[in-house]
């Protein structure tokens, strides 16, 4: 369901009319089969840029392989994929930010945000148990930005679930999701693994604010493991005002040219990166991190068996696991 184009009607004078429709002619260029505007909506809702749905359940009713959302605005929905691959999700911002104004929209922007009183469920959920395997893979997220104000300790802005809960490899996966200059705040959890989804990219993307006790950016869950996470790409994201930064126990991960902070504007980080814990191969190189590296602790970091480790402290260039 594509968008067309609109004849652009307006004469004379410059005015915001004309620039709504040339504003609708660039959005319906992006290959946006599907939009999600929550204050645009007015009458019908058919899924065009100018008859929006309001939520992303709703654009869902066109959910095949391949789908493209478009998100505009400001959305509070609380989200559980539906059992299909490879959908994506874009915010047509020019940056993602939080576009409100005391919790008022204000124009603009992807924004994704928890319910006014927050759900006792992740902002998005992707995979989990059902009789159909192995659907829900490569969903991509672009350019939004994420808020999970849950008060809820085993909730994130995004949840990744692979088998069945019991350690069984049956169920929806959400391996190969992939995440892409987009902004993740808020309590407990940015992305959250929960049962070892694996060849998950994250690029480009901002962690910060995750400052309650416990509180981590990228975390695996609780939900007993089917297998270990593999292949991670964690590449070119900061990370900062974290109470931790990534604590999973990643497989043949690459972690490159990420910068993690240390003090940050509310907290000190309590840890930086940890994934051990079952994990091996993976190559952690090229990082900053704004600690000396002699102040790095076993609490601290953690590395699988037979990493690579060589990164940069604001102690100099350091190869291996700081101990």
């Amino acid at each position: 369901m594509a968008t067309g184009l609109s004849t652009i009607t307006s004469q004379g004078a410059f005015d915001g009319s004309v620039a709504a429709q040339i504003n609708g002619n660039f959005a319906a260029l992006q290959g946006i089969d599907v939009w999600v505007r929550p204050q645009a909506v007015v009458g019908e809702q058919t899924g065009s840029y100018d008859k929006p749905f309001a939520t992303m359940s709703a654009a869902m009713k066109y959910a095949t392989p391949g789908l493209v959302v478009g998100l505009q605005g400001v959305l509070r929905e609380n989200f559980v994929a539906p059992a299909i691959n490879d959908i994506t999700i874009v915010g047509l911002a020019v940056t993602p930010r939080q576009s409100t104004d005391s919790g008022i929209p204000n124009g603009g922007s992807a924004t994704w945000l928890s319910l006014s009183t927050p759900a006792a469920s992740s902002l998005v959920k992707i995979g989990g148990t059902s009789s159909e395997t192995h659907v829900s893979q490569g969903w991509t997220f672009r350019n939004i930005f994420f808020n999970n104000a849950s008060t809820t300790s085993t909730t994130a802005c995004v949840e990744l679930l692979r088998g069945d809960g019991s350690g069984v490899d049956v169920g929806r996966d959400a391996s190969h999701a992939a995440f892409y200059n987009c902004k993740f705040t808020g309590g407990n959890y940015g992305i959250l693994d929960q049962g070892g989804c694996s060849f998950v990219t994250v690029s480009g993307c901002q962690f910060y604010g995750f400052a309650g006790a416990g509180d981590t950016a990228i975390k695996q869950g609780t939900a007993t493991n089917v297998a270990l996470p593999l292949q991670w790409q964690i590449v070119g994201n900061q990370f900062y005002n974290n109470y931790a930064h990534i604590v999973t126990p990643l497989s043949s991960a690459n972690i490159n040219g990420n910068l993690f902070g240390w003090k940050g504007y509310s907290i000190t980080s309590t840890v930086q990166v940890h994934i051990d814990g079952g994990g091996k191969n993976n190559v952690v190189m090229g990082n900053f991190f704004q600690i000396d590296e002699p102040s790095g602790t076993a609490t601290m970091f953690g590395g699988g068996t037979d990493d690579g480790w060589i990164n940069y402290y604001a102690s100099g260039l350091v190869a291996g696991v700081p101990i």
